[in-house]
């Protein structure tokens, strides 16, 4: 470097060439110690001036930076080569008689040049550099550093390189720090505190701390480590989020006052632990259920991400975090499943009772749930003792609607048989009766015109009778007493069989039942088998009995003329008498009809009450 150039020259003080005049050259020759040719190899550009600033030596380097041959410089005036201003700051500073570094910017070559003086006996030494590219770097290192201490001064964090301080075993017991920013400075109240540069002074029983543990760890190994801490700063409690990593022998830290975020998180704990509580109160089983979707945004599942005391007692052990299809598959068969998909994709909500009998439950479950936001919110509540005490209840409203049934069954049949009885012992036995005199009359003067007479009376008095008899019956069968219900439905056929009609009877297994309903069931055939015989214009008919599951079952069909949906009979007295009855016994009464296609009367009453917790029995098919 140049700034060396001047120990080649102090042990050879340059003549005096004050005498001398321009152009004149050196009146003597430089020493032998200091050789023209090593001056002229030198890479820094040189000139030495004698007392009167006259040029006594210039290397090539220097002739070029001055722009001038070294021939037109020797024994002339520097200031001659040099601007006035430049002329005049070394002059300046070389009047001190000291060594003096100059920096110059030349407007016209846009360049800096640094001038270094150094005095000898009779004159001065100066090196020039151009340093342009050095103060160009110089300024833009300048400008990096002002833009970091910005960044380091403008980022919310706290920043701080902090130098490790070791003892003479060189085992880490401090850490000074070296630069910290304002954040820094503010958080620790560094300037109310001195010594504060000491950590341990900042933090008092560092070395104790779990946090000086990781703090040796990080210097010693190299490997960052980042940690959430809560610290006292004054009267201040602070909690942090620290980033330490080694730099040199020591570390960087960058920490983040996350103190609002802890508190929040303390908050959104309490607010939860509330909203546990509230839950925890309930008796429902409830939950909070999020959507699980595959890369396609569908949803494949639903995870439990809160549910109360209920849930868990419900489920026999904790359910948050499991999932619906892979702890609960049945809850697809059932169509839970898709009703909260729905849920969760329209907004509709869910209101689904159904019989769950799978993944270790049964009963019967009331499931409802509303939208919250990717998921819902639901309940779940057990209903199968509600289930079952609406089954009793039916069941004792069926028993009370068989009761008021066989009471007004056995009140018909009552007057009815005091009907035949009366007829009987009544009308029957006074036609018999006359029938016994007429029998006894004596012969009149015409005899033929007599016996005609008898004849015709003795044969409406048999009529009479026979029709007496013959309501009697049909007022009290006697055959469903001695026979039973297929028998006399057999009967009924059997009775309604012409040449024209084929009437057929088909029997399944079928129970024996109270002589009321039994009854009940007579009474339909019967009118069932006249609206056959009054109305369908059929050429075949079947009444079919059996009992399903719960059920007992009366068919009639045939292939007559039907009817159209428009023209129903509803309104007919028979078959409204026919409604009343399949009513008042619990059941229904069905009608499929066209025209052309025969008529299809079908009949379903209930046999036995529902068993507890079952509800209702499912309807069979028609097979």
């Amino acid at each position: 470097m140049s700034l060396k150039l001047p120990a080649l020259y102090v042990a050879y003080p340059v003549p005096d060439t004050s005498s001398l005049s321009p152009g004149s050259g050196l009146p003597h020759p430089l020493p032998a110690a200091l050789p023209l040719q090593v001056l002229q190899s030198l890479p820094g550009a040189v000139v030495v001036l004698d007392a009167s600033g006259i040029v006594q030596l210039v290397n090539p380097a220097a002739a070029q930076l001055l722009r001038c041959q070294p021939a037109a410089l020797l024994g002339q005036p520097l200031y001659a080569a040099l601007p006035a201003e430049l002329h005049e700051q070394l002059q300046q500073a070389g009047a001190a008689g000291e060594k003096f570094q100059l920096e110059y910017f030349e407007p016209g070559r846009a360049a800096w040049f640094c001038w270094v003086g150094v005095p000898l006996e009779a004159g001065l030494l100066l090196t020039i550099e151009d340093i342009t590219q050095a103060k160009q770097a110089r300024q833009e290192l300048q400008q990096a550093y002002a833009q970091l201490e910005a960044i380091f001064e403008a980022v919310p964090a706290q920043l701080g390189y902090y130098q490790a301080v070791r003892d003479e075993q060189g085992q880490l017991i401090d850490l000074r720090s070296v630069a910290i920013n304002r954040a820094s400075n503010t958080l620790m109240q560094l300037s109310d505190r001195p010594g504060a540069e000491l950590m341990s002074v900042l933090v008092p029983g560092l070395r104790e701390l779990p946090v000086w543990q990781t703090i040796t760890q990080v210097v010693s190994t190299g490997e960052p480590q980042r940690l959430e801490l809560e610290h006292r700063f004054g009267n201040q409690v602070r909690w942090l989020d620290v980033y330490y990593a080694r730099l040199g022998d020591g570390l960087i830290n960058a920490s983040l006052d996350i103190t609002a975020r802890k508190e929040l998180e303390q908050e959104l704990r309490a607010g939860k632990d509330r909203l546990q509580a509230v839950f925890d109160s309930s008796t429902l089983a409830l939950h909070v259920l999020k959507s699980v979707r595959d890369a396609a945004g569908r949803i494949i599942d639903f995870e439990v991400v809160l549910a109360n005391k209920a849930a868990e007692v419900e489920a026999q052990g904790p359910v948050v975090g499991r999932r619906m299809l892979v702890d609960w598959p049945h809850s697809r068969k059932v169509g839970l499943f898709d009703g909260i998909r729905r849920t969760v994709e329209t907004g509709q909500p869910l209101d689904l009772e159904h019989y769950f009998d799978g993944d270790g439950f049964q009963g019967w479950f009331r499931w409802t749930a509303v939208k919250l936001g990717d998921g819902v919110a639901s309940t779940v509540e057990n209903i199968t003792a509600r289930k079952q005490d609406t089954a009793e209840l039916l069941r004792l409203e069926r028993v009370q609607q068989q009761q008021l049934a066989n009471a007004v069954l056995a009140a018909q049949e009552t007057e009815r048989r005091r009907i035949a009885e009366s007829l009987h012992n009544g009308v029957g036995q006074q036609l018999y009766a006359a029938q016994l005199h007429l029998d006894g009359l004596a012969r009149t003067d015409n005899p033929a015109a007599f016996a005609e007479c008898k004849s015709q009376v003795l044969q409406l008095l048999r009529t009479a009778v026979w029709q007496t008899r013959d309501l009697s019956h049909q007022l009290i069968p006697t055959e469903l007493e001695d026979f039973g219900l297929v028998a006399v439905l057999q009967g009924i056929c059997r009775d309604f069989t012409t040449p024209q009609l084929r009437f057929t009877c088909e029997v399944g297994q079928f129970p024996t039942l109270p002589p009321a309903l039994e009854l009940a069931f007579y009474r339909m055939a019967q009118e069932l088998a006249n609206n056959i015989v009054k109305h369908a214009q059929a050429s075949e008919a079947t009444l079919h009995l059996r009992a399903p599951a719960g059920w007992l079952e009366l068919w009639a069909d045939d292939n007559g003329r039907g009817f159209s949906a428009t023209a129903r009979p509803d309104r007919g007295l028979g078959l409204q008498m026919l409604t009343d009855r399949v009513e008042l016994l619990g059941g229904t009464l069905t009608i499929d009809s066209s025209p052309g296609y025969g008529t299809q009367v079908r009949i379903r009453i209930p046999h036995q009450p529902v068993p507890l917790g079952v509800g209702l029995p499912p309807e069979p098919g028609l097979a």
